[in-house]
């Protein structure tokens, strides 16, 4: 009897549920959703989350906990999320990382996301809310710029990691290095300073040589059926092409975030 006693009674231990102080503890809830794991921590002053969402199974269980402690110290500032896919679904990175920065935490919302989007082969940043004035587009490029040969070598964990490196520092309100916007600065100012010779040779005096010689008659390449001749002054007429150059797509219809990515 007292065998059955005690039988029964280690038995109903294990059906007693964690404590609410216990439950407390857990930072790190691991669940199922869309047929992958997700790991996610709330912060507790801000209610700021941090989530991975590793659907192409780019990390181990190690590098997951790893990284989440690396995310938690931006919900200071925000949500943030990282995600990765082998399917984009037929969209482009920056389509789907809006998507699911939308899908996640809701259009407006502080955070920043950051996409490894292996069909694709691009990783991409989007931020939004508070934290896309910091984090804006320029930023999200040069951070992208900085990491992604990281992505190519298969060295996952190391590219996210130094990603949020920098998203933090710039956040904490230091500066990270922007090697790539330098070197196009730089033949920006090039190109610009290239027009501004040829402009100023262009009207600079001709010489006396040059203002001696005729003045060479016309040539005309294009359709000559648009150009008539009438008492010695030279008349055209102005065609209006029916073809219009279409409009380029604008922001994001409404929304403040935005970003930028690297192909890898």
């Amino acid at each position: 009897m007292k065998k059955i006693i005690t039988w029964i009674f280690a038995s109903l231990m294990f059906l007693i549920p964690l404590s609410a102080q216990e439950e407390s503890n857990l930072q790190v809830e691991l669940r199922t959703e869309d047929s992958y794991e997700s790991r996610l921590y709330e912060n507790g002053e801000t209610g700021f989350k941090s989530l991975i969402h590793d659907g192409a199974d780019l990390f181990t269980d190690a590098e997951e906990k790893a990284l989440l402690d690396e995310l938690i110290p931006i919900t200071r500032w925000g949500n943030v999320c990282v995600q990765t896919v082998d399917d984009s679904r037929g969209m482009s990175a920056a389509t789907l990382a809006r998507t699911l920065y939308d899908n996640t935490f809701m259009p407006e919302t502080s955070g920043t996301l950051f996409l490894i989007d292996m069909d694709n082969r691009e990783l991409r940043i989007h931020s939004d809310g508070d934290v896309y004035k910091i984090i804006n587009n320029s930023y999200a490029n040069s951070i992208t710029d900085n990491v992604y040969k990281m992505a190519s070598a298969g060295d996952y964990y190391d590219c996210v990691s130094a990603a949020f490196k920098q998203i933090g520092t710039l956040l904490d309100g230091g500066k990270i290095t922007q090697p790539m916007k330098h070197i196009s600065n730089a033949l920006i100012a090039l190109m610009l300073a290239l027009i501004i010779c040829y402009i100023y040779m262009k009207k600079s005096p001709k010489t006396k040589d040059e203002k001696s010689q005729p003045r060479p008659e016309p040539v005309f390449n294009g359709a000559l059926d648009n150009i008539s001749v009438e008492k010695g002054h030279l008349r055209t007429r102005v065609i209006q092409s029916s073809s219009g150059g279409g409009s380029r797509g604008g922001g994001g219809g409404g929304h403040s975030g935005g970003g930028g990515g690297h192909r890898f």
